[in-house]
């Protein structure tokens, strides 16, 4: 699954949404403090367990994870959110 780079509204979707789940914010905590290594392991891992998943929720979560383990993007996450509570 080829996932584009997000947009700020991708951004801001996700951040809105661990604003509601706590579940959703520690992961993106996590992520963020990943190392280059650490997020090439975890997506290979990812990969692996989605593989035969077709469903629409396995579907959202590969996406999710896929977008935050880009470059910077749970990073990016965590910065809106902080930036949504000043």
């Amino acid at each position: 699954m080829k996932v584009s780079s997000p947009d700020e509204e991708t951004i801001r979707t996700i951040a809105e949404a661990c604003l509601k789940d706590d579940r959703l914010f520690e992961v993106v905590k996590a992520l963020a403090c990943f190392s280059e290594e650490e997020k090439r392991a975890f997506a290979s891992k990812m990969k692996l367990y989605f593989f035969d998943k077709s469903d629409p929720e396995s579907m959202e979560a590969l996406k999710f994870f896929t977008i935050l383990l880009e470059n910077e993007n749970a990073q990016l996450v965590l910065e809106k959110i902080r930036g949504e509570h000043t």
